[in-house]
């Protein structure tokens, strides 16, 4: 066949290299292949020159590129295999390589909603996953998929100084938690907040409001912990938003009650 094949390409200064059929073939980065039962699977491919080198995390870069490093290439891995078998044998692979190369992903904000951009403003605000918010008696656990570039989303503030006090049997509860929306990247909704901790603008946000009125000593967006609670679609924000305020009753005790300025 390969015969043939290189006489009728010999006129395009074509050839063709001896080869045999077989049950795998290697294309870009996939090797499909068959597999028992003769259906087609396919797996991640490496050149057998692939020195599998990563950036160094000794190097001068900022912490959000290493992260990118790890996350893109377990993505790349995740994506090119079609069993499990070789997804989690490929994936020891990767992390023995970065492990390697000292290229392994900073631990400090694992597991924190921060996006660790060197000037962002709001990931010392941010909480870790597995936080925990008690707002009116109810649970509410921090998830981990979400940072502070994160948009279309719904997000929870918690005034820090509040807390509740237990008196003779009775509870205190402070209306301390806030329940809001955005469309914007959340560090800039969080930045829209804090341009009203100003005495003349302290009525256009219900987190500077709580802050001048019920601790006007300390009058400051420090005194807030955030977290994304959830991403959605636009559309969907006002209803998502509503089910929160809803079912953590922030409309009644809470800072969603507020009436703020435009």
């Amino acid at each position: 066949f390969v015969q043939k094949l290189n006489e009728l390409a010999a006129q395009y200064g074509i050839k063709f290299g001896s080869w045999e059929l077989g049950k795998e073939v290697n294309f870009l980065d996939i090797t499909l292949y068959l597999d028992g039962s003769n259906k087609i699977q396919y797996k991640l491919y490496t050149k057998p020159t692939d020195a599998r080198n990563y950036l160094r995390t000794d190097s001068f870069h900022p912490n959000h590129v290493f992260n990118s490093v790890a996350f893109s290439q377990m993505l790349r891995v995740a994506n090119r295999n079609s069993q499990e078998e070789t997804r989690q044998s490929d994936l020891q692979q990767l992390k023995s390589d970065l492990h390697r190369n000292k290229a392994v992903v900073s631990t400090q904000s694992t597991g924190v909603q921060k996006c660790d951009a060197p000037r962002c403003l709001t990931c010392k605000h941010m909480c870790k996953a597995g936080d925990v918010f008690v707002v009116n008696d109810q649970r509410l656990v921090v998830p981990a998929k979400f940072n502070c570039k994160t948009k279309n989303c719904i997000y929870v503030a918690q005034c820090k100084l509040c807390s509740t006090i237990r008196e003779d049997g009775y509870q205190v509860v402070f209306e301390d938690t806030y329940f809001g929306q955005t469309m914007q990247k959340f560090h800039q909704r969080v930045n829209g907040h804090r341009s009203c901790f100003k005495y003349e603008d302290r009525y256009k946000s219900a987190l500077s409001m709580h802050a001048y009125d019920h601790h006007g000593f300390n009058f400051s967006i420090e005194n807030y912990r955030f977290a994304i609670l959830k991403e959605c679609n636009p559309r969907s924000l006002n209803r998502e938003e509503f089910r929160y305020i809803e079912k953590y009753r922030t409309n009644c005790l809470g800072l969603n009650r507020c009436k703020v300025e435009r």
